[in-house]
């Protein structure tokens, strides 16, 4: 898997960098080295430009090898038992319901939200569930879908004054060809990266024995964070860049299941986000830090304004859907422990 440094570097990032250093942030050249915490320029899995996936690093080498076979387009629906025993899966798709069996393992490695899908669809779960969507129980498992972790990012935006943002090129046709034409190139620039390009980990109080914060730089504002463009540009029609956060380690559980015993239908999720004592004190001083980062005069020479939320309270990106994003952490257990949690990593690419 590679991993490497973004190609773009901008002042106003690097602006960032400096305040977060002024508030007392170290700077770290190499955050996955000996040491996470501090601040300094993000890496990410993207090779000659374009995004390393695991599927690249690992699947696409071996491909031409005789005891490993790819088969894309085909969603897993469940997994078949004789007894106890795990035999295959049944598989959809265009080409119609397959099974496909095995005398060795069957691996669901499908993340969190559709591993506890497939389990629960092939019954595995618990058994007031299953039941109630009339699936047979095949092995009583309460803590499949159970103590699901997400993180929670909420972020300020703010209008600068240069333009080096995606904003920009979106709002600029012959800008944005300019960056699509060195892109194809020179495979650099901003395309060459996603819209983040720096953070800090740091402590969200002194106490705290280890970094529990990320916060973040991202070259890009929306009042929408998924960028939905059906009422016009995706993003807003200035430079603007958006300063988050979120806890590392949050202490609220929720949960994701299925709503049928139709392999089609989405899974419901609940995250119960700030349910657990903790957590909203730590959202509430990522908050305060972001905007003791953007009052610090390196980043303040940028900034013209703040557009969203505007308002001098603190709590309030925490109450909208618009300051919203999430990485799903774990949900299903491990083993026959009903109650720990499978933790997954996630990184930019």
């Amino acid at each position: 898997m590679t991993c490497t440094y973004g190609s773009y570097r901008n002042p106003v990032s690097h602006s960032f960098i400096e305040a977060a250093q002024g508030l007392g942030i170290p700077y770290n050249e190499d955050y996955n080295g000996a040491r996470a915490d501090d601040v300094g320029w993000l890496q990410f899995s993207i090779r000659m430009g374009q995004r390393c996936s695991t599927a690249k690093a690992y699947l696409h080498p071996v491909m031409g090898r005789p005891n490993l076979t790819v088969i894309t387009g085909t969603p897993c629906e469940r997994v078949t038992f004789e007894g106890k025993r795990a035999t295959g899966i049944v598989i959809g798709g265009e080409g119609g319901q397959r099974v496909l069996t095995t005398n060795r393992e069957v691996i669901p490695s499908a993340g969190p939200i559709i591993s506890p899908k497939i389990l629960e669809l092939s019954g595995v779960g618990s058994p007031e569930l299953l039941k109630k969507h009339g699936i047979e129980v095949r092995h009583a498992l309460p803590g499949v879908g159970e103590n699901l972790i997400n993180h929670l990012h909420t972020r300020f935006n703010f209008r600068i004054n240069k333009k080096v943002t995606v904003n920009n090129l979106l709002a600029n046709k012959l800008r944005g060809a300019a960056a699509m034409l060195k892109y194809l190139v020179t495979r650099q620039g901003l395309m060459a990266i996603p819209s983040v390009t720096a953070h800090a980990m740091t402590k969200s109080h002194d106490a705290a024995p280890y970094a529990d914060l990320k916060l973040q730089i991202a070259m890009y504002t929306a009042k929408d964070r998924y960028l939905d463009s059906s009422d016009g540009l995706p993003t807003d029609p200035f430079s603007g860049i958006g300063l988050g956060q979120f806890h590392i380690y949050p202490q609220s559980r929720g949960h994701v299941h299925i709503k049928s015993a139709d392999p089609a239908d989405y899974t419901e999720m609940k995250a119960n986000y700030f349910s657990a004592e903790g957590d909203a004190e730590a959202a509430l001083a990522g908050m305060r830090k972001l905007r003791e980062i953007a009052h610090h005069p390196a980043i303040a020479a940028h900034i013209v304004d703040e557009t969203e939320p505007a308002s001098t309270s603190i709590a309030m990106p925490i109450c909208s859907r618009h300051f919203l994003q999430c990485h799903t952490a774990g949900s299903r257990p491990v083993r026959d422990d009903p109650l720990r949690p499978t933790m997954l990593s996630h990184c930019f690419s």
